[in-house]
């Protein structure tokens, strides 16, 4: 459960963790995560933590920075997801 309004980037991370087997203080990740009452800045700031967690480079940073998702972007991320999911990675 996420203790706080502003903790779902720490949340959803442990979460993901939680699926291989691990359990992670929240309240460290949120700390590694530069987490404070406005939340986490950027998936950036999340990505590095699941991967130090996980002992390799499994997760990566994936953006859309149009506002709305082309159809190439979208099948690019199902196929993205999918693939995460094959690999027993959740993701965040």
């Amino acid at each position: 459960a996420q203790p706080n309004f502003y903790y779902c980037g720490p949340a959803a991370a442990r979460n993901a963790l939680s699926v291989q087997g691990k359990n992670i203080d929240v309240d460290g990740m949120a700390q590694r995560m530069g987490t404070t009452e406005a939340g986490t800045n950027s998936i950036n700031d999340i990505t590095p933590v699941l991967n130090k967690e996980t002992g390799k480079d499994a997760y990566q940073s994936v953006e859309i920075r149009d506002a709305k998702a082309d159809q190439k972007q979208t099948d690019k991320l199902r196929a993205d997801i999918v693939t995460a999911i094959d690999e027993g990675h959740a993701v965040v």
